[in-house]
């Protein structure tokens, strides 16, 4: 964790003397630049646009029951590794693999497109150590593959986020908020009771929200990035 934070401060620091040659000195015009700001629509916008996609492994958590979920707000401890994966690492990535790599693409006089693409791409080197592991430890080339592509897909979700709204705080929640609800368990896919049918409407019914209002929500922000 103490390199993944020394790695984030030189990296925000080599953005941060580049941007001084182009746009001049300055605190606050910096935290735009880098897109940290309290907005809190772009902030809840980010967070909803998530919470869609997680619709159905958040109502699988709390077994259909708003008491459960009280119980796992309530009853939520900061350990250790939760500190370091839910708090740590999106703040560390989102950093550096979203902000920092989107104004230096930007910076090269990429595309948006160019960024939204081809930085996730960095963001999925950064995690194949962890992939390489994984394939040595299950001996599972398809698990492995599955990881890079899942890694790919969510570093062009958050990528797609703050181009979109210029809120690097309301990625770093996000990416918060998916580590702590953690990966799909899909326990429905049996189909043993009418419960794993309804389930899998609510995956189905979150996906859908998620791409009919993921352009809406993200519409109509002043972003530093566009």
């Amino acid at each position: 964790m103490i390199s993944s934070g020394a790695t984030c401060i030189l990296a925000v620091l080599s953005i941060y003397f580049c941007s001084i040659q182009v746009y001049g000195s300055g605190e606050d015009q910096f935290y735009r630049f880098m897109g940290v700001s309290g907005d809190m629509n772009a902030i809840c916008c980010c967070l909803l646009s998530v919470g869609f996609l997680f619709l159905g492994p958040v109502v699988e958590s709390c077994q259909f029951s708003i008491k459960n979920l009280f119980k796992h707000i309530i009853g939520y401890r900061l350990t250790w590794p939760k500190l370091r994966n839910e708090i740590a690492a999106p703040i560390t990535e989102e950093v550096v693999f979203r902000a920092c790599v989107a104004r230096a693409f930007l910076g090269q006089g990429c595309s948006l497109s160019t960024t939204l693409y081809g930085g996730p791409f960095l963001f999925c080197l950064a995690h194949v150590h962890h992939n390489i592991s994984i394939a040595r430890r299950q001996f599972n080339l398809t698990a492995c593959l599955f990881q890079v592509s899942y890694t790919y897909i969510f570093g062009i979700l958050s990528m797609y986020l703050l181009l979109r709204t210029g809120s690097l705080v309301g990625v770093i929640l996000s990416h918060s908020f998916c580590n702590v609800i953690g990966f799909p368990e899909f326990s429905f896919v049996k189909f043993h009771s009418s419960r794993d049918n309804i389930l899998a409407g609510i995956y189905i019914l979150g996906i859908i929200l998620f791409f009919c209002t993921l352009q809406p929500l993200t519409a109509n922000f002043n972003s530093p990035f566009q």
